[in-house]
């Protein structure tokens, strides 16, 4: 049974046979045949890494899927904890609305105006903590007479990006199964790759900010 270089290194043959057959043959009866091999190099190294990497993915995916829903489940619990306490400026407190009084300074900071900077340090709080898929789905929520142009732009670039809470979950749990013995440099690493992340899409937001106000008319 061939090994994983030996079976590597035959269906870059195949390929390379193939590629100068559609080249220079491809209007002759080797047309068919450099399709053959074309596929053959491309499926036959695909089917045997799936096969011995099946278990790693399925283990993989599932850790992906859970730690998504764990997150949106924590979301939930604590906003119908949240519930139970007074409202506050005539609206329920929810997890959401405390990102916002928390990360409006962020957003103002990265050139927001000061009356949309609460409703963009949520999105901005929902994207560190949740996911950006939450966030863009929040964002694109926000009424047209809540947020302009403008400021819609620039939150769409701030949360432009994986460096969340959620994602180092999903990092974590996935790069151990793939790595076991390498598990306690993976935690390490993981946090302190989140806040340089998170920063990195703050300042491409800022220099978005930083262009003239008739781009976004």
């Amino acid at each position: 049974m061939l090994n994983d270089r030996a079976l590597l290194t035959f269906c870059g043959i195949l390929a390379a046979i193939a590629m100068f057959a559609a080249l220079y043959l491809a209007t002759s009866v080797f047309a068919p045949v450099a399709c053959a091999l074309f596929i053959i190099a491309m499926v036959w190294p695909l089917q045997a890494w799936l096969q011995a990497r099946m278990p790693q993915l399925i283990a993989l995916a599932i850790v992906m899927t859970v730690t998504v829903i764990v997150f949106v489940a924590f979301v939930w619990i604590v906003n119908n904890v949240l519930g139970a306490f007074p409202d506050v400026d005539g609206a329920p407190l929810t997890l959401q609305r405390i990102f916002g009084y928390i990360f409006a300074p962020v957003a103002y900071g990265i050139g927001l105006p000061w009356s949309e900077a609460q409703a963009g340090g949520t999105i901005l709080g929902t994207k560190l903590f949740l996911t950006e898929f939450i966030a863009f789905i929040d964002l694109g929520a926000i009424p047209a007479d809540e947020m302009s142009e403008r400021s819609r732009m620039i939150m769409t670039y701030a949360i432009c990006g994986f460096a969340n809470v959620a994602s180092i979950g999903i990092m974590t749990g996935g790069m151990t199964v793939l790595m076991p013995d390498r598990r306690s440099e993976i935690y390490a690493l993981a946090g302190k790759a989140l806040l340089p992340g998170f920063m990195a899409t703050l300042m491409t937001a800022a220099i978005v900010a930083a262009l003239p106000v008739w781009l976004f008319n």
